[in-house]
């Protein structure tokens, strides 16, 4: 019995130490230099305090255990569909006080209403 599990044990660690090898990359999937994964520092911080906001004020007007998470949920949210329809652009715009920029909304992120039929 002891042989047999001396050489269930040899072969797991022969099994073990076979090298390996891994595969190239496919192009394009690699982030070039200085290009970053996921969000922006920025889009962050616009979540965070849109999370932030939002739990307080919709646990304001109903105060309850869950309106904590459904409020902060809701914000995050909300600041997110803010940030990326160029909300911080037409902000920082309005701030500089450059009305032309404040107007220009970022490519792809133009809300459109139509009526219905």
């Amino acid at each position: 019995m002891r042989q047999w599990l001396a050489a269930g044990l040899l072969a797991a660690l022969v099994a073990l130490a076979l090298p390996v090898s891994a595969q190239e990359s496919a192009p394009g999937l690699v982030p070039e230099e200085g290009e970053i994964l996921g969000p922006t520092s920025e889009q962050t911080f616009a979540v965070g305090v849109g999370v932030i906001a939002g739990a307080i004020v919709l646990h304001a007007f109903l105060p309850a255990d869950i309106t904590y998470f459904a409020g902060g949920l809701l914000g995050g949210l909300l600041a997110s569909w803010w940030y990326d329809s160029g909300g911080v652009d037409r902000l920082s715009a309005a701030i500089d006080g450059s009305a032309a920029a404040a107007e220009t909304p970022s490519p792809g992120h133009v809300l459109q209403i139509r009526e219905r039929r």
